[in-house]
């Protein structure tokens, strides 16, 4: 575990340099403005979704780090400008984000929206400024805009908030947007950008569904021992010993898909068993 723990740290350290360098002075950004799309960028997140394409992309042979690594935070800026969105008080209205004040009330609902909508676009300007091979770069982009887009995580935003959630399929889909398809596509853009063939680029999807999925029942089992019972959540369907198995078959699945593709696959593996151990 150690050596995972170093493992992360590296990446995680790495993430938040390059970061840093694009949040250093605000430039002709408004003041306000950048204090609090930089509250947000640095609140506390454990990077988890660029530390897949990092992870994917050197376990796909790729090399040269200014290739993915402008993917990698600009993915970590989509997740950031989500989760600003979902704490709107619109939306699931929540004070409270990683202990510290959502950004609406830290600075006020309008500047929490602007900076939404400032780090969404700064994720673009990041893709963009890549030195991966073009050909690459344009299906990454093209990927990623489908995940997040109208049939991805707004999708399954204006689900939660408008629909019904009677029944475990309608949650599961709902949990497949907002959540596992932008894990499988954090983990499939470090595929693309390495150049991985097809075939391959295709099982780390479906192993990163599963382990989005797998991401989205912990997290469930976690908001159920602090009691946030109005948050939808697997376990409003199973107890949390059936949650618990079922966070194991889908770490199994993600687990199985991985080492089909070899032993170099090894630390998606060891990531896969990281999150499973967050519901114990």
């Amino acid at each position: 575990m150690m050596e995972l723990a170093v493992f992360f740290e590296e990446k995680r350290r790495l993430v938040n340099k390059a970061l840093a360098k694009e949040f250093t002075r605000p430039g002709t950004i408004p003041q306000p403005l950048f204090a609090a799309m930089r509250y947000s960028v640095f609140s506390g997140g454990k990077r988890i979704r660029p530390i897949l394409s990092l992870t994917t992309f050197e376990t796909c042979n790729g090399k040269n780090l200014n290739w993915i690594l402008p993917f990698a935070c600009g993915i970590e800026l989509i997740h950031t400008y989500s989760l600003i969105n979902d704490d709107l008080p619109c939306m699931d209205d929540d004070d409270w984000r990683r202990e510290k004040p959502t950004l609406h009330k830290a600075f006020d609902e309008t500047t929490a929206v602007l900076a939404s909508s400032a780090l969404f676009a700064k994720a673009f300007e990041l893709f963009t400024v890549s030195k991966a091979p073009p050909i690459r770069r344009i299906r990454a982009i093209s990927d990623i805009t489908k995940t997040i887009g109208a049939d991805g995580i707004v999708a399954g935003q204006i689900m939660d908030i408008k629909g019904n959630i009677s029944n475990l399929p309608i949650l599961k889909k709902i949990q497949r947007k907002k959540t596992a398809e932008f894990i499988a596509v954090s983990v499939k853009t470090g595929a693309v950008i390495a150049g991985a063939k097809d075939k391959i680029i295709k099982k780390l999807w479906q192993a990163g569904i599963e382990l989005g999925m797998l991401f989205q029942i912990t997290d469930d089992i976690l908001d159920a021992k602090q009691d946030k019972a109005n948050q939808p959540s697997l376990v409003k369907f199973y107890d949390l010993n059936r949650a618990r198995r079922i966070a194991q078959d889908y770490a199994l699945k993600a687990k199985d898909k991985f080492s089909s593709l070899g032993k170099r696959f090894e630390p998606l593996i060891m990531i896969t068993d990281w999150i499973a151990k967050r519901s114990n």
